[in-house]
Parts: C-alpha cells; structure tokens; sequence
C-alpha cells in the first residue's frame, strides 16, 4: 500500500510540476511579444517617417493612420508629440475607439472623441485646456534617453483611464533635430488578462 501511495504521490507531483512550466512558458511568450508590439509599432512608423512615407505634419493623417493600426494590430493607444506641446492619438480602450488631438497640433486644447471604425466622431469625451505633451512622460523619458525606451508607470489623461507604460521612441531628422515622439501605450490592467 504505502509503495503504490509514494508512487502516486510522485507522479502527481510530477505532473504538477509539468503544468507549472507551460503555464510559466505560456505566460513568458505572452508578455514577450506583448512587449515586443510596442516598440515594434513605433520602429515602422518611425522608418515610415524618416522614408517620407508619413509626414508628421499632417495630423489627420496620422491620426487615421494609428487607428487603422490600433485595429489590426491590438495595440492600445498610439500617438506621435510634438516638439510644439502637440499630440495626436488614436486609441482603443474600455470606451472604445478614440482619437485625440491638440488644437493647431500644439500645446492647448487637448479633445478626445470616441470614432467608429472609420475615424468618424462619435461624442466628445476629453476636453482638457492647457495641455502640453512635452510636459508628460512619454515625451520626457524619449527625450532624454535619445533612443526607445520605456516610460515608468504613469496615470493616463484623464486619470480615471488607469495607469500605463509607453513604449517611446523619438524621431529626428537627418540633422539629429528633434521632430517628435512616437509612443505605444500599453495598460497595467491589460496584463491581468491573459
């Protein structure tokens, strides 16, 4: 009796053991390229920038253009700041698609809309006066690394949307002057869903 209790004993424990590690090589593959889209995102738009593929100037365009990669690539929120205080966004989030731009593509009035799949306003939810992208993180940290990098946690705007990373990578002109920052949210959330 007791050899065949030790036997079993072990075999469970094995077989314990087993699930654990695909469990733990399940999660390790899913955070490695969950944080590999990111940087990956804003590696092709950068070249797409730098190649005159997408002018930066021209924020509707931009826009329209992280919504469209926002639905085929399940990214969270995309946005390209400007050495202007200026953002423009697009976004998927708990209220849906989102597209987010400062007045004049500088620093001011920033507005959010939830969109369709097309890009077309829904409803204002966003009106924040005052807004300067040079001002948060994401900005920041590209800024002074000079490379991607990843921000540390900070509270997204409005507040109430929770607390994120950013994949950031600043893009320079063949002059090394700055043009702006690409960033890739990603949501601390989002990781309890796997």
């Amino acid at each position: 009796g007791y050899c065949l209790w030790q036997t079993g004993r072990q075999s469970v424990e094995a077989l314990a053991q087993q699930w654990m590690a695909e469990a733990g090589d399940r999660v390790h593959l899913y955070l490695r390229n969950y944080l590999k889209t990111p940087h990956l995102i804003n590696r092709l738009n950068a070249r797409a920038i730098q190649q005159g593929q997408l002018n930066i100037s021209q924020s509707q365009v931009l826009q329209q253009t992280f919504l469209q990669q926002v639905q085929e690539l399940g990214a969270l929120r995309l946005h390209f700041s400007n050495p202007n205080g200026g953002l423009v966004g697009a976004g998927n989030d708990e209220r849906g698609f989102t597209m987010s731009s400062t007045e004049g593509f500088r620093q001011g009035q920033l507005q959010i809309y939830t969109v369709d799949r097309q890009g077309r306003r829904l409803q204002k939810i966003v009106d924040l006066p005052n807004y300067d992208a040079r001002q948060r993180p994401f900005y920041q940290k590209a800024v002074a690394a000079g490379q991607p990098t990843w921000t540390p946690i900070y509270s997204y705007v409005p507040m109430s949307s929770g607390l994120g990373i950013a994949a950031s990578y600043p893009v320079y002109n063949a002059d090394r002057q700055l043009q702006g920052v690409l960033s890739a949210d990603l949501t601390l959330s989002a990781l309890t869903q796997f």
